[in-house]
């Protein structure tokens, strides 16, 4: 019988794959321990938020310092991702599908804006005015940027790389990272 899956050359492109390259599965792995820092960030954040202290109150700007320390730490372990992506995976897979790449353009795109809202959290965090809440909304809706951009990349990006990709280019996007 006639089916249209067996015939579509994409059909498969974004089945999760059994196993990935080490590639892949590296930044894969990567996403666990920054998920968990963004975890505790929301909820810390999210206290801070849900306090009945005033903003200008010396234990929420307390807490705000703390945060800030929590974020530049979980920050720069998310540029170190993140350049594995943009200057890796990302130009790889724009090299072999084109600019336009919708796939790649959202993911981008997703960077961008988180990159943006955790740099209005730091503004607002070293501002001698700091409004310890609207500080704590940024940080927030970064990490849940974030966390739905993890599992798009997860779902889609990952398995359709794996598939897309020649073994040389998975060799090579690793060799990238080790360089």
């Amino acid at each position: 019988m006639f089916s249209e899956a067996h015939t579509s050359p994409c059909h498969n492109m974004s089945s999760r794959p059994a196993s990935y390259s080490p590639a892949i599965q590296q930044l894969l792995d990567e996403h666990e321990p920054l998920r968990q820092q963004m975890r505790e960030l929301i909820k810390e954040a999210g206290q801070l938020l849900n306090s009945d202290a005033p903003a200008q109150d010396p234990e929420i700007l307390q807490a705000l310092l703390t945060l800030f320390m929590k974020e530049q730490k979980f920050k720069l372990q998310l540029e170190l991702h993140s350049e594995k992506e943009e200057n890796g995976l990302f130009t790889l897979l724009k090299k072999e599908m084109g600019d336009d790449f919708g796939p790649v353009q959202v993911m981008e795109y997703e960077h961008e804006e988180a990159k943006r809202q955790l740099a209005v959290f730091e503004e607002l965090s070293s501002s001698p005015s700091a409004d310890a809440k609207e500080a704590a909304t940024h940080l927030m809706d970064a990490c849940q940027i974030l966390l739905l951009h993890f599992t798009k990349e997860e779902n889609v990006l990952f398995p359709f790389a794996e598939n897309a990709l020649t073994p040389q280019q998975k060799q090579q996007l690793f060799c990238s990272f080790h360089q």
